[in-house]
C-alpha cells in the first residue's frame, strides 16, 4: 500500500499519550512559588493552558515583567524539576493497548509536539515503543521551539512522503490540535483530562471528545481505519 492510500493517526505527546500532567504542574508550581505567587491546582491550569507557554502565564495573570522573568532566568529550573520528574512517568492509561491495536490494523503513528525530538525519543526508547512510530515530528532544541506553529511540521512531513488528509485523524489534548485538523481535513479527537479542560475542548469543537484512550477504537471503525 502506498502512503496515499495509507490511514495514519498524529498523536500529540503532552498529557496525550505521556501521562506528565502533574509533572508539568509541579513544575509551573516551583516556578509560581519562585515569584513569590501561590500555588495553582489542577483545574486552573487546565483551563488557563495554552501555547506558546507565556500564554499560560499570562491567564494566570502574571504581569509581562514576570513572564519573561519565567521564559528566560528561570525556565531552566522548570526544565531541570520537569525532566527529573518526567523519567517515572508512564503512557496515558490505555496508550499502549490502542498503540498495538492500530499497529495491528498497519495503522502508520506519527508524534507531533511542541516538546523536543530527543527528549520524546528519550522517553520512548524507555518505555520500549519507539518503534510504533513512523516519525517525531517536534523542536530540535529550546532556541527553535515554538519558532512557528507545529502545524508547519505537519505540513512538511505529508507533503513530503504522499500521505492524504482525508485518511488521517489527529488525536490531543489541547485546542491546539483541534485547530491543525480543521486546518489540515483530519479527523479531530479531542482527549479530556490532560493538560485543558473539558469546557476549553468542547469551545474548540472537535469532531470528537473521549475521556480515555480506549475510546478511539469506535471512532476508528466509523470513520474506516479500521480492515
Amino acid at each position: 500500500m502506498t502512503n496515499a492510500a495509507k490511514k495514519f493517526i498524529v498523536w500529540d505527546w503532552n498529557g496525550t499519550l505521556q501521562d506528565d500532567f502533574t509533572v508539568s504542574l509541579a513544575a509551573t508550581n516551583m516556578n509560581l512559588q519562585n515569584l513569590g505567587k501561590p500555588e495553582i491546582e489542577a483545574g486552573t491550569y487546565r483551563e488557563c493552558f495554552d501555547v506558546p507557554i507565556d500564554r499560560l502565564y499570562r491567564n494566570l495573570g502574571l504581569s509581562e515583567e514576570e513572564i519573561t522573568h519565567c521564559l528566560t532566568s528561570m525556565q531552566d529550573n522548570y526544565f531541570e524539576t520537569y525532566d527529573k520528574m518526567v523519567a517515572h512517568v508512564d503512557f496515558r492509561p490505555g496508550a499502549r493497548e490502542i498503540l498495538d491495536f492500530t499497529s495491528a490494523q498497519s495503522i502508520t503513528h506519527v508524534i507531533l509536539s511542541n516538546h523536543l525530538v530527543e527528549a520524546i525519543a528519550k522517553d520512548l526508547h524507555r518505555l520500549q515503543k519507539r518503534d510504533a512510530f513512523h516519525d517525531i515530528l517536534a523542536w530540535p532544541n529550546r532556541e527553535t521551539q515554538f519558532a512557528h506553529p507545529k502545524g508547519d511540521l505537519l505540513a512538511v512531513f505529508m507533503k513530503r512522503h504522499d500521505f492524504r488528509s482525508e485518511n488521517g485523524m489527529i488525536v490531543g489534548d489541547t485546542p491546539e490540535e483541534v485547530k491543525i485538523a480543521r486546518a489540515f481535513g483530519l479527523v479531530s479527537v479531542a482527549l479530556s483530562d490532560g493538560y485543558n479542560s473539558l469546557p476549553v475542548l468542547e469551545k474548540a469543537k472537535p469532531d470528537y471528545i473521549i475521556s480515555s484512550l480506549q475510546d478511539l477504537k469506535p471512532i476508528l471503525q466509523e470513520r474506516g481505519f479500521l480492515s
